[in-house]
């Protein structure tokens, strides 16, 4: 019992020292406040309504993308941008954002500074040519962004669609020429398998399996009526003339079958290769046939061989039937006289050596200018040296200079003819 209370008493001895070695203007039993330490902020905060993008403590008013959460973010004036849809370059690339952030999924098209650019997987690829479909149109993109004045041809997923004005053109019946072809569109398409006419440009053209044929002289049923082509189109100004389809020969007047009856004893008759013909049912009555006179028309001439200054030339005219020729002389076309001037050299350049007189010691060679310098030389190499080889002396002429001379030109006048290049005079 005694221990205890020693115990007891010892510890409110050592407390008492304890408090009393306190300040007095200290009371241990206050809250102290520590202020926190100061963060670092970096990258995207949210704050209030805003994501705000912050290096180094302060807002960051760059246009950029920003990583956050395993998205980016398109940060503009310091911060996200939810409601932008553009194209952003990052990192060497452009980038497609939609409601604020970069759309990895993305095959659309988006307007950047006045051009709409072709976006796949969330970029934009420079390398496409293509279709791209766009708020319902289907879009011409050539090397990365939309062609608004293409017309032409585009295949896409198999098909060869037809673009006119940057897009496919699906309402158009026409013809489009792609390389050196002229295809035959309908409902936006070629149509492959297709024949009869399509009017282009006011003429009438005729389609054969998709494409415009300018080979064949034949028929073509169309809307009901029977239509004459030639060259590729309908022949309005063929006159009357006879055509063979499908192992008959058709009476054509004006572009079209006419299936009036006509003889070679009045005036509707029908002219082919010489012959008269009279016409049945639309059809030639070979039973009606007589050969008619021939008078020769021919055509313009055309220069088979050309003149020149010196020869003469030929011109050939040939009946419109092919049945006969003849030439006549192409006068020869004169020379015609220019003149020209030109630089020619009358004395060549050259380079005169500048020669002087010296006098030189045979024993030392040394040079000199006068007679004078050298015997002073020779009386003092003596009285130097009785021995001395300098006792004597011989002249020479040495090169001290080099005069050039120019070439000496002059500018003559001469007289070519401009067709040949024969020089005249």
């Amino acid at each position: 019992m005694k221990n205890k209370i020693r115990t007891l008493l010892i510890a409110f001895i050592c407390m008492a020292a304890t408090l009393s070695s306190v300040p007095a203007s200290v009371n241990p039993f206050e809250t102290t406040t520590v202020e926190a330490a100061t963060i670092e902020k970096n990258g995207l905060y949210h704050e209030g309504s805003n994501w705000n993008y912050y290096t180094d403590n302060a807002i960051n008013k760059s246009s950029t993308l920003v990583k956050y959460n395993g998205s980016w973010w398109y940060v503009h004036d310091g911060e996200v941008d939810f409601n932008a849809r553009t194209v952003v370059k990052f990192n060497g690339a452009w980038w497609f954002v939609e409601n604020g952030k970069v759309d990895f999924s993305a095959r659309t098209l988006c307007k950047y500074n006045g051009t709409w650019w072709y976006v796949k997987n969330g970029k934009v690829d420079f390398n496409y040519n293509g279709l791209c479909k766009y708020n319902g149109s289907w879009w011409y993109v050539r090397s990365g962004k939309v062609d608004f004045s293409a017309r032409t041809l585009c295949k896409y997923n198999g098909t060869w669609w037809y673009v006119n004005g940057g897009r496919v053109d699906f309402n158009s019946t026409t013809v489009v020429r792609y390389g050196s072809t002229w295809y035959y569109v309908k409902g936006g398409q070629v149509h492959w398998n297709d024949t009869g006419l399509c009017k282009y440009n006011g003429n009438w053209w005729y389609i054969d399996n998709g494409r415009i044929n300018f080979s064949d002289r034949t028929l073509v049923k169309y809307n009901g009526t029977w239509w004459f082509v030639e060259n590729g189109k309908v022949n309005f100004n063929s006159g009357k003339t006879l055509c063979k389809y499908n192992g008959t020969w058709w009476y054509v007047r004006d572009g079209q079958v006419c299936w009036k009856n006509v003889s070679v004893s009045g005036d509707d008759f029908v002219t082919y290769n010489g012959y008269r013909y009279g016409c049945k049912n639309g059809q030639v009555d070979w039973n009606c046939k007589i050969e008619k006179s021939h008078v020769h028309k021919y055509n313009s001439g055309v220069v088979t061989k050309a003149p020149t200054c010196k020869d003469t030339g030929i011109k050939t005219y040939t009946c419109v039937n092919n049945d006969d020729s003849y030439t006549e002389t192409i006068p020869a076309l004169g020379h015609d006289p220019v003149q020209r001037t030109e630089t020619v050299t009358t004395k060549e350049a050259y380079d005169e050596d500048v020669l002087e007189p010296r006098y030189i010691c045979c024993g030392c060679g040394a040079s000199f200018k006068t007679v004078i310098e050298v015997g002073r030389h020779l009386i003092s190499a003596y009285h130097a040296n009785y021995d001395t080889p300098c006792h004597s002396y011989y002249s020479d002429a040495v090169k001290v200079n080099t005069i050039h001379h120019p070439a000496e030109t002059e500018t003559r006048t001469y007289t070519v003819c401009s067709r040949c290049g024969e020089r005249l005079k």
